[in-house]
């Protein structure tokens, strides 16, 4: 065989490769819209949280049940056609849709719960535990980014509750907000997208603070702010505390 004719089999060979790589990426991106698109229409739901009236919060909440089961449903398809071994050489096709998707979850559980929500737990509601770890799972990286999403939304919702008459939940969501910024301290974040993004938390603990601030001065809400991220929370910024709803967690099948 010639030097030439080598070289004519190496290159016919690169080139199959980079155009079967191609066509995975082509394959995996139209995927990955499909479930950009749904993880859409849970944060659509999310944000009508605060425009729709109380007495409908019930039946909206099972919406962003069925949208879960959405993206579910999207990321076994997704996993179904990352090769076998390489999630680590796709994972960018998704990751944007992946870190929304656990915003999307953890900002829920927070509003039932009023709790950060665990990486396990994530794992299971969007039902990554049924996977193949080689082919789809949740970084560490993604969790974090997914529950920044939440504290960014914290002091929005603070400010919301608050023109619902509920002067307690801002304090329990600031004392949550500071202790999630003083944890992510004790990280050693690199000069990264993420260390970007955990700067941003300390604008959300002065928001906080500034609506907690003004409740003081105006002598509303409880003389003492809840310790701890897990401090019990009566779901107060809704009006109605957990015991009079119909079913107390909506969402709880998807939380064991």
């Amino acid at each position: 065989m010639t030097m030439d004719g080598l070289s004519h089999e190496m290159l016919a060979s690169v080139v199959s490769d980079i155009e079967a790589e191609r066509a995975t990426h082509d394959t995996l991106r139209d995927y990955a819209r499909t479930w950009d698109r749904a993880q859409r229409v849970s944060a659509m739901h999310l944000i009508q949280l605060y425009t729709i009236p109380l007495s409908q919060f019930e039946s909206h909440m099972k919406s962003v049940e069925a949208s879960f089961e959405d993206i579910r449903a999207c990321i076994k398809v997704l996993a179904e056609h990352v090769p076998p071994n390489e999630f680590y050489k796709w994972v960018d096709v998704w990751s944007w849709c992946m870190k929304h998707s656990v915003y999307a979850v953890a900002f829920t559980f927070y509003i039932e719960t009023g709790r950060i929500i665990s990486k396990e737990m994530v794992i299971n509601v969007l039902g990554l535990n049924a996977l193949p770890s080689n082919q789809m799972r949740l970084t560490t990286e993604e969790y974090l980014h997914g529950l920044i999403s939440v504290v960014n939304e914290l002091p929005r919702l603070s400010i919301h509750v608050v023109t619902l008459g509920d002067y307690d939940a801002p304090i329990r969501i600031a004392s949550l907000v500071k202790q999630v910024h003083a944890a992510f301290q004790i990280l050693n974040l690199k000069n990264d997208l993420l260390r970007k993004r955990f700067d941003t938390l300390k604008y959300d603990v002065k928001r906080v603070e500034e609506v907690v601030y003004d409740i003081r001065l105006r002598g509303l809400g409880p003389t003492e702010s809840p310790s701890g991220l897990a401090a019990e929370s009566t779901i107060g910024w809704l009006l109605i505390p957990p015991s009079t709803w119909k079913t107390k967690h909506i969402l709880h099948k998807l939380w064991v």
